[in-house]
């Protein structure tokens, strides 16, 4: 799944570094993206399965919860994943910014990160898979606040019934993992709730002088108290998934269903969401651009070429008889066929879709052409109906069937009194009026000339004799 070479890449500086592989920050050259790029020994066949492990289970958990896989590459005797990189770092620093700031507010952010943390975590244990691994270092935090996990290299799949064997960073290993060797999904749970405790003081629950003391505090239950300031609703909540006893911490399903919890929740979900659509408005909109940009490169096809192709429609000459172009069969056929070429793609009318694209890209240029305020086209169907009928936003100068013209006018019309909240009904569209028009030029049909008052003549002098 590879599309680069390592070369393409420029590494910016290194983030991790151990047994489990090297992690750096690096910027892809062509686009001046940056990403993350965890190298991993791929020579024997021990080191080869290791890998291949961690790529299988990042593509088969791959969600909006969890790290993305871009690509893989091989580079000598190693296999570097190329990983999404988010700006917010991991919780490790997170835990270092949240002390710098008022205990509320702490409070509040620590609810946010708990909760996306624990869904992302639900994510894998619906599927059936635990983590073994969870710590600081594996959570990642993006600008928009938004949270992911990561570092599947000890992730192991366990049915209800099943264990998994020890694995993991020590000081945030369950109980029963220290004593029986054996994990499974309350594991996990455990594992979280230090890293909560941590977000909230900044301090490991079962701190002490030395790794292998905090292993016996861990063993034993003896957990520092949580500050008076923290709501008794997470007090509860953190010292549960804290137990020796696994039997008495909630699953991920029952932390998710806490009253606060939830309502977290639901807000991240409609955050996202929103982003969602943002984004597919702005997919759409590059569409649309990218189109305009096609149509663009058709008008700007020189006269010469156009005159020397047989199947345009030349001008009148002066000594021949002008007839109006809905007389004449060979040039409206001529006009629909190229309206309909597949060459040109028909803008889209539908107001909840993409015409406000076309809007912006083409009817707003014009309106800035010709310097027309809001008021003056409110009520002035008659100039809306003109800019419609301008040869620059059709292709080489032709005008699309008469019946599209009218959707044009109408439509523009309501988009322009929706944004403006006039509440009043759209009129129906006059006929449009006739014009005359030739392969890369539009005249529009002279209108008649303004009535001139006439004045009665003057009296005649009252001194002139007769």
């Amino acid at each position: 799944m590879s599309s680069h070479q390592y070369k393409d890449f420029k590494i910016e500086k290194k983030l991790l570094g151990g047994a489990m592989g090297k992690t750096f920050l690096v910027q892809l050259l062509a686009t001046g993206v940056f990403y993350v790029m965890k190298c991993l020994d791929y020579f024997v066949d021990e080191d080869k399965a290791i890998a291949d492990t961690e790529i299988s289970q990042m593509l088969k958990l791959a969600s909006k919860f969890t790290v993305v896989l871009v690509e893989t590459i091989i580079y000598g005797a190693q296999i570097c994943l190329i990983m999404e990189y988010y700006k917010g770092g991991d919780l490790k620093n997170t835990i270092t910014e949240l002390q710098k700031i008022p205990e509320k507010d702490r409070s509040i952010r620590v609810w946010e990160i708990f909760g996306q943390t624990t869904r992302a975590l639900h994510h894998l244990h619906s599927r059936g898979i635990m983590h073994r691994d969870l710590k600081p270092a594996n959570i990642f935090t993006n600008e928009d606040g938004s949270v992911r996990l990561g570092d599947f290299g000890l992730v192991k799949d366990i049915t209800d019934k099943e264990y998994a064997t020890k694995a993991g960073t020590n000081a945030y290993m369950a109980p029963e993992g220290h004593l029986t060797k054996k994990l499974d999904f309350k594991s996990d749970i455990f594992s979280l709730g230090i890293i909560v405790f941590q977000l909230l003081t900044n301090q490991h629950p079962f701190d002490a002088p030395s790794e292998a003391e905090t292993i016996e505090k861990i063993k034993k239950g003896y957990m520092t108290k949580l500050p008076v300031w923290v709501s008794a609703e997470m007090k509860k909540l953190v010292e549960a998934m804290l137990s020796t006893d696994a039997s008495k911490r909630p699953t991920t399903q029952q932390i998710m269903e806490q009253e606060t919890i939830r309502i977290y929740l639901k807000t991240q979900e409609d955050k996202e969401r929103m982003n969602e659509e943002k984004e597919k408005m702005n997919l759409e909109f590059q569409k649309m651009k990218s189109e305009m940009a096609k149509i663009q490169q058709t008008q700007s096809k020189p006269k010469e070429q156009i005159k020397q192709n047989p199947k345009e429609q030349s001008l009148p000459t002066s000594d021949e008889p002008q007839t109006k172009p809905t007389s004449n069969p060979q040039m409206v056929s001529a006009s629909k066929s190229r309206w309909s070429s597949s060459k040109i793609p028909r803008p889209v009318l539908e107001p909840n879709k993409s015409s406000h694209g076309f809007i912006n890209c083409q009817f707003l240029v014009v309106l800035d052409q010709v310097n027309i305020t809001m008021d003056d086209l409110r009520n002035n169907q008659p100039i809306l109906r003109h800019l419609v009928e301008l040869s620059s936003i059709y292709p080489d100068g032709v005008q699309p069937p008469e019946s599209v013209l009218q959707d044009l006018a109408d439509l523009l019309l309501k988009m322009i009194r929706d944004k403006k909240g006039i509440s009043m009904p759209v009129p129906q569209s006059a006929p449009l009026p006739t014009i005359t028009q030739g392969p890369a030029v539009t005249q529009q049909k002279s209108l008649p000339p303004p009535p001139i008052s006439k004045r009665p003549p003057p009296p005649p002098p009252s001194n002139i004799k007769k």
